[in-house]
């Protein structure tokens, strides 16, 4: 029966394309205003809509056959895999459709076909009706190709019986995941685009320039390496099997294009069915998936009349009254008419809809050769996604590989930082002496000097004066200074300042200096870090962070959790583990989490803290592990070749070098515990900017801050030996131990080291002692150390 229906699909087709291009007149004459007077004819319509997407059509075909009883309408769904190659073959027959309702990839590429009529000479198109990215996909410089129908973009759909609505931010939507609450998730390039907005990156800037390049593509794969090891998300490039997962409630979650709504809907009910926009990125960057348009194309072999005739119907179908129905009758579909009005009546997958599409990223005709590059399944843009996704290329060499390819195929320019380009403007013979404070030492105290003197003779008017002071002497000249209206104008100094620098009001405010897509070259969570209250008060440089240190002529790998050490640590293989607050602070989260509420005083989560606790003071009795509230003690013991494994930062490598030989030892992450991977606290240095500083020193200092991470500046840094770039772009295959610290970066947690929190950490020093050195129960100890941070803070009993 579905053979012969097609048969008689196909024959209906052929006689009435026979039948209108006999009687077409080749007379360029511009007759729609006429011919809808007239209203009489056939107009033969193809699409490859399907379902109830096509039922929804064709109700929308039947108003205009009710308006014009004179005019036959005949729709044809031809399957979207078949259309390009059918349509080529009718019209290179002379046959085939007067107009089509396709996605604008397909009619950029029969427009390049020369298939398409050019309508940019019609002078009966009212172009403000549309709205004006979704004209752009079929408007290439004075040419017009179509007629822009509707929109649709991907969304976030939840199975409202087995999730809560989800949250904003990616890191958040992380946490929520459970095997009991599941994600499927297409990894394909093009439907897991969306996450790379969400991190900052573009394709191409409004130059036209390549920025694909920048660090948020990057951070973004990485961050797909990531689910793809977490429990409850089914990563897979087959579409069909993720809806089904969907569909029958084996997934909670499931990132969508728009266009299956009303599949979903049928499956699961509307109430059932949730529909929410994709959630940001760590900077609170919106996530942003493609716009899709669905336009009205022309054959060129159509006659001019049939043409006209066709016309009427696409004026019919996008005037205000039709486009409304789209959001009124929910199609998965948004309008492409520039004057629908949304209100707060309308259905909330629709609402959702529409607050997505606003930050979704329309494909421009102009656009549209290097898009195709990119995603072109069997192009070797994608392989090298597909070895960065496996693990086997890394994600950043990828990427630059991929830019490499594309920018050279298709003439592309590339941003790149320079000093010319950093380098404020000073009036003519102004000169500007800037003093910046720091606390690094030896090689790496050499290299942020030589790239000072290339920062000022690259800038002319502008100096640099350095003074180098102790963490602890540093903090208090600077506030003491600053408070007294003087201080340097800026510090290169670690986030365990920032915060409390930025709450005293003694650091200036960066937001409004710093343009957004200047972040994403940081890994994940660095600018993060040099936030507060959600204004960035520094530009990143480095990171430093605890990873874990392991011996190769004692053992051949790494500890991988917590569980291992009941059999690989022993006296012959021990482990060396600083037990204080901050150096056990990445014990917490694989227990469980532990989290302060520095506004409200509060610890609100300690399970984390007792459940590690807990572990800790068992450990004390397993032969091998030396636990100690002494970091240097730990370290000597790792460095004599006593210990195997040993947990500590960047600042013992120098040290690790000298006695123990870099060929003898390596970085790894830290080990997983229960509840996920281990997860340190993220310190990152930055530049700072003093708060008595004026607009022209402020911009100095920016200029600064980004040469600093210019891949010349990193490159200076990275030879130090112990200097970890914050930046996600910079290559370092060449400095594995220093790419093991990068690694564990990206998985450690932002914490904001408020004054508050200071207090947190001393006395939570004091727990880890009573703990490890008497058998006080680790829930009586926690309970302890609550109450006298709550009596230092005066935190209310109430308020607990």
């Amino acid at each position: 029966m579905k053979i012969n229906t097609l048969i008689v699909t196909f024959i209906l087709t052929l006689l009435v394309s026979l039948s209108l291009t006999a009687c077409g007149s080749e007379t360029e004459s511009n007759a729609a205003t006429a011919t809808a007077r007239q209203a009489k004819g056939t107009i033969l319509l193809w699409h490859d809509w399907t379902g109830a997407e096509s039922a929804n059509l064709n109700s929308l075909l039947d108003r205009y056959r009710q308006l014009h009883p004179d005019v036959s309408v005949i729709s044809v769904a031809v399957p979207g895999n078949e259309l390009v190659a059918t349509f080529r073959e009718r019209t290179e027959a002379g046959l085939g459709p007067d107009v089509l309702l396709i996605d604008s990839s397909l009619a950029y590429e029969l427009a390049q076909a020369g298939l398409l009529k050019d309508l940019g000479q019609r002078d009966d198109i009212d172009r403000s009706r549309y709205l004006g990215a979704a004209l752009n996909t079929v408007r290439d410089g004075d040419r017009l190709f179509g007629l822009p129908f509707s929109l649709h973009t991907q969304v976030l759909y939840y199975n409202t019986e087995l999730a809560p609505p989800p949250p904003p931010t990616l890191d958040e939507w992380l946490s929520d995941i459970s095997n009991t609450r599941k994600v499927a998730f297409n990894s394909d390039l093009t439907e897991a685009f969306w996450g790379v907005p969400a991190f900052g990156g573009r394709v191409l800037n409004e130059q036209g320039q390549w920025v694909l390049d920048r660090g948020g593509f990057v951070n973004w794969i990485d961050f797909i390496k990531t689910v793809q090891a977490t429990p409850g998300f089914i990563v897979d490039t087959d579409p069909a099997r993720l809806r089904t997962l969907f569909e029958t409630g084996e997934a909670a979650y499931y990132p969508g294009d728009s266009r299956v709504l009303t599949q979903f809907q049928a499956a699961l009910g509307e109430e059932q069915l949730g529909v929410a926009a994709l959630p940001g990125g760590p900077s609170g960057e919106p996530a942003g998936p493609i716009l899709k348009t669905d336009v009205f194309v022309f054959s060129w072999v159509a006659g001019q009349d049939e043409t006209n005739l066709a016309m009427t119907l696409v004026e019919f179908m996008t005037n205000l009254e039709q486009q409304s129905r789209l959001i009124v009758e929910p199609m998965g579909r948004l309008p492409a008419h520039a004057q629908v009005r949304y209100n707060q009546n309308l259905s909330p997958a629709i609402l959702e809809l529409a607050r997505q599409s606003r930050t979704a990223l329309p494909i421009s005709f102009a656009q549209r050769p290097v898009w195709n590059e990119l995603t072109s399944a069997t192009s070797d843009v994608n392989e090298l996604y597909r070895l960065a996704l496996a693990g086997i290329e890394p994600s950043n060499q990828a990427v630059q590989q991929i830019s490499s390819q594309v920018t050279e195929e298709f003439g592309l320019d590339r941003v790149e930082a320079n000093l010319d380009s950093l380098c404020p403007t000073l009036e003519t013979d102004e000169t500007r002496d800037v003093t910046l404070w720091h606390s690094l030492q030896n090689e790496e105290a050499e290299a942020l000097a030589d790239i000072s003197q290339d920062f000022t003779d690259g800038c002319p008017g502008v100096t640099l004066e350095l003074t180098h002071y102790a963490f602890e002497e540093l903090n208090q000249r600077f506030r003491q200074t600053v408070q007294q209206g003087g201080g340097p104008d800026i510090i290169l100094q670690s986030t365990r300042l920032t915060t409390q620098l930025a709450e005293d009001g003694l650091i200036r405010d960066l937001t409004g200096l710093v343009e957004p897509a200047f972040l994403q070259q940081y890994i994940p969570n660095a600018e993060e870090a040099m936030r507060y209250q959600g204004r960035l008060y520094g530009l990143p440089e480095s990171v430093e962070v605890l990873a874990q240190y392991y011996n190769t002529e004692l053992v051949d790998d790494p500890l991988l959790n917590l569980t291992e050490t009941s059999v690989r640590v022993n006296s012959e293989q021990q482990l060396a583990l600083p037990a204080t607050f901050f150096y056990g602070y990445w014990g917490f989260e694989p227990f469980g989490g532990f989290e302060f509420d520095s506004d409200a005083k509060l610890i609100t989560n300690d399970q984390g803290l007792v459940a590690w606790l807990t572990w800790l003071q068992n450990a004390r009795s397993q032969q091998g592990a030396q636990l100690t509230t002494s970091p240097a003690e730990a370290q000597t013991l790792f460095a004599e070749g006593e210990a195997a494994y040993f947990v500590s930062g960047p600042w013992a490598l120098s040290r690790l070098r000298r006695e123990l030989g870099e060929d003898r030892f390596r970085v790894a992450p830290l080990p997983a515990g229960p509840e996920g991977p281990g997860r340190p606290i993220l310190q990152v240095r930055g530049v700072m900017v003093n708060a008595n500083s004026d607009d022209v020193t402020a911009a100095i200092a920016v200029a600064f801050g980004k040469y600093l991470v210019t891949p010349e500046s990193q490159t200076r840094f990275l030879e130090t030996g112990s200097h970890v770039s914050a930046v996600v772009n910079i290559d370092l295959s060449d400095y594995p131990l220093i790419n093991g610290f990068r690694e564990q970066a990206k998985q450690a947690i932002v914490v904001a080291e408020t004054s508050r929190f200071a207090t947190v950490e001393q006395l939570g020093n004091e727990l880890f002692d009573t703990v490890l050195t008497t058998d006080i129960a680790p829930v009586e100890g926690v309970a302890a150390f609550k109450e006298a941070v709550y009596q230092a803070l005066g935190t209310n009993d109430e308020e607990d």
